[in-house]
């Protein structure tokens, strides 16, 4: 039994996405070989090629303006690649710069010419909306979208491998349509069976209107939900050593009925195997040291914000600690020691265990976390943090206002948001907050009241997620309790099978107040953040902060220079 699994395109192509090595990781366990192929920085590095280049650089307008970049352009894309790799090169705040614009520029004018899917450096995406109907799709399969020529390649590579099964997860509505293409591809070639899982596809497909067509042409299984023991089972179906019946949160198609197995599993995280990197090529993404995921537990330990539907687990549990180092034990052997621990929230409980662990065992490491703001947050828990490695952490403010506070159910403490930052701030650490603006009743007073306390603390915030709107998730709290927020109608949008948002009719920010939030925010990034511009990804930002525990230009650098000869091991 053979196994290939595949990440999908689009995602950024500065590390990999955690749900193939961790799939791949329950299979290892169970002795069945198993092949990973990131197909998005394969994609990246595909179209980021000399030979692109080449036949990219005539399209570059003002040639006479230009004269050196038009006869240059493919030795400057090899040198943007080279410079994004180099250690010597990279911790060059204009040498990033640089290679960032060109590369783009090399992404911008290979997509000039599709129109129904763009993307760029960052793995930001740009697509024709009707295309996350699947009937719309199948009707426009044989159009030519960017991926193509990719595919040919690639295809190829998978064929070569002589797999049994074929795996796929997509957790983003980004990676829908490249999968779709490359699921339809290798289905017509009849010669493997394919599943299809993942975040994404677990959310939307008890909604999903055309599962005929699904298992039709583009897939054979779904996995909804819980992979882990899923995956291992459905190859030992496939081996004939149990009944279909027993794959358990399985979808198929058989006799033309849709069948969804009762069977349904949730794996504890103490009981999932440690990742494998097994065809994953680190040295393919497009930085000089790789940052890498890690899970320190599943789902959320909160789990009662009010918008949110990010976890598709109904419980809370996290590893062991001494799993938690032994993985990072196999990743240090690989070279990797900078890490994006992307639990959904961290608690003080768990950053104090984690910080503890990792001191204990002397690993020199360095990571990012995601947390809600709670009073155990204390100087004495971040000071030691940052001893242990962390250097940045994304914090849910979401708003400024008290009302909209409580309507999202953060659960934290309100007045105590400030002296946690500073606490973080003091302690060295890097404060990004994530926005949320246009919440359900919010009123312009609401937006600016955030605005306001960014603004007035910009000395101990990093960064802020910029002109984030809400959108309506399927199945929040929001979703099923409309009345509560004052939502008067709920809508899907048509073309959109795959889209995990609604629409909505309620209290909301019209268009004048969008404008007022605009003009605030570009104001109070001009005074305070305008170095940001270069750090808006995080695996650059954590390597910065890293490297220099700084960022060139950030008004918080002096202190954490300060900050390093105090408390930096």
């Amino acid at each position: 039994m053979k196994v290939v699994l595949i990440i999908p395109p689009i995602y950024n192509p500065f590390c990999y996405h955690l749900s193939v090595p961790l799939l791949a990781g329950q299979l290892y366990a169970e002795n069945i070989e198993t092949i990973s192929i990131d197909a998005n920085i394969g994609l990246f590095n595909h179209i980021l090629s000399i030979e692109n280049a080449e036949k990219q650089k005539i399209k570059i307008k003002n040639k006479k303006n230009n004269p050196d970049l038009i006869i240059n352009f493919s030795r400057y894309i090899l040198e943007a690649k080279a410079l994004l790799k180099d250690k010597n090169y990279f911790y060059n705040i204009n040498n990033l710069r640089k290679s960032e614009m060109l590369l783009n520029l090399l992404i911008n004018l290979t997509s000039f010419k599709y129109d129904n899917y763009r993307f760029n450096i960052f793995g930001r995406c740009f697509f024709d909306y009707n295309l996350l109907n699947l009937e719309y799709f199948d009707k426009n399969v044989n159009s030519k979208f960017i991926f193509d020529d990719y595919y040919l390649e690639l295809i190829k590579q998978i064929e070569a491998e002589k797999p049994d099964l074929i795996g796929f997860s997509v957790s983003t509505t980004d990676q829908i349509i490249p999968s779709l293409k490359l699921l339809y591809l290798l289905k017509k070639l009849n010669k493997f069976k394919i599943v299809l899982g993942g975040n994404l596809i677990s959310r939307v497909i008890n909604e999903f209107s055309s599962k005929k067509l699904l298992f039709q042409n583009y897939c054979d299984f779904i996995i909804k939900e819980h992979g882990e023991k899923s995956i291992v089972e459905l190859c030992k179906y496939l081996e004939n050593k149990i009944s279909i019946d027993n794959v358990s949160n399985l979808i198929y198609c058989e006799n033309n009925k849709i069948i969804e197995n009762d069977y349904k599993t949730h794996v504890h995280a103490n009981f999932v195997h440690p990742i494998r990197l097994n065809g994953i090529k680190l040295n393919d993404y497009l930085l000089p040291e790789n940052v890498v995921p890690i899970q320190l537990g599943k789902g959320c330990y909160w789990n009662k914000c009010t918008f949110c539907t990010h976890t598709i687990e109904k419980s809370y549990s996290v590893k062991n600690m001494d799993s938690i180092i032994q993985e990072i034990k196999y990743l240090n052997k690989n070279g990797i020691n900078k890490f994006k621990v992307i639990d959904e929230s961290v608690s003080p409980y768990i950053l104090d265990k984690f910080s503890e662990a990792i001191i204990q065992n002397r690993l020199d490491v360095r990571y990012t976390i995601d947390a809600k703001f709670e009073k155990d947050f204390t100087r004495k828990l971040l000071h030691k943090a940052y001893i242990s490695g962390l250097r940045i952490i994304l914090w849910g403010f979401e708003t400024g206002s008290k009302r909209i506070h409580k309507l999202m159910n953060k659960g934290d403490i309100f007045e105590k948001r400030y002296e946690i930052l500073n606490n973080a701030y003091k302690c060295g650490i890097f404060n990004h907050l994530f926005i949320i603006h246009g919440f359900p009743t919010a009123t312009i007073n609401d937006e600016l009241n955030t605005l306001n306390f960014i603004e007035k603390n910009s000395k101990i915030i990093g960064s802020f997620s910029a002109n984030a709107y809400f959108g309506l998730p399927i199945d929040s709290y929001i979703y099923n309790n409309p009345k509560i927020f004052a939502i008067n109608r709920i809508y899907r949008d048509t073309r959109a099978d795959f889209d995990i948002s609604c629409g909505f009719k309620g209290k909301i920010i019209n268009s004048n107040g969008k404008e007022i939030i605009r003009k605030k925010t570009q104001k109070i990034i001009k005074a305070a953040f305008n170095y940001y511009s270069e750090f808006n990804i995080e695996e650059i930002r954590l390597l910065y902060l890293s490297h220099f525990n700084s960022l060139p230009g950030c008004p918080i650098s002096s202190f954490l220079l300060q900050t390093q000869s105090v408390t930096n091991r």
